[in-house]
């Protein structure tokens, strides 16, 4: 279904301006990217943040990488130091070659899945066995899940 991380990425975009901003004008996505790949603005009282990190899977890659070749970068310092703030309110979301599914975590489930069982000082990947322990969800369900997740009333 797709061929890279930036068509996935891509897609997961589309699926929230089409599918959930143009129904809740609240629901804002912005196109710049530093910390995440997508972050959601609501524009409600109170208003939230919502993260999403997208990463994906391709055979011939043989890793699913975050952060930067030092170790270092927003990804890894997020995963390592467990800020709250990001636990409550950030979703990694997988996808992986000739699979039409989205696996969906949080930061406490991905870090379980650590290369190496925990993070280094170069090169950072997950574990590809995650697929096998995180939640599958098809297209519709990612759209049910995220409208729900946006709702949620605790994440202020």
């Amino acid at each position: 279904m797709f061929k890279s991380e930036t068509e996935f990425e891509t897609h997961i975009r589309k699926i929230i301006v089409d599918k959930i901003s143009a129904i809740d004008s609240d629901i804002v996505i912005l196109r710049n990217k530093d910390v995440v790949d997508i972050l959601i603005c609501k524009n409600s009282k109170p208003s939230r943040l919502f993260f999403i990190e997208a990463k994906f899977h391709k055979a011939s890659n043989g890793r699913i990488g975050f952060g930067n070749s030092q170790g270092g970068g927003f990804q890894p310092e997020i995963l390592t130091k467990r800020p709250k703030y990001f636990d409550e309110n950030m979703r990694w979301i997988f996808g992986k070659e000739n699979d039409d599914k989205f696996y969906i975590g949080g930061n406490e489930e991905v870090s379980k899945y650590f290369c190496g069982g925990e993070i280094g000082i170069k090169f950072n990947n997950f574990q590809n066995k995650i697929y096998e322990h995180l939640t599958s969800y098809n297209e519709e369900e990612l759209i049910e899940y995220l409208k729900k997740w946006f709702e949620q009333s605790n994440c202020a």
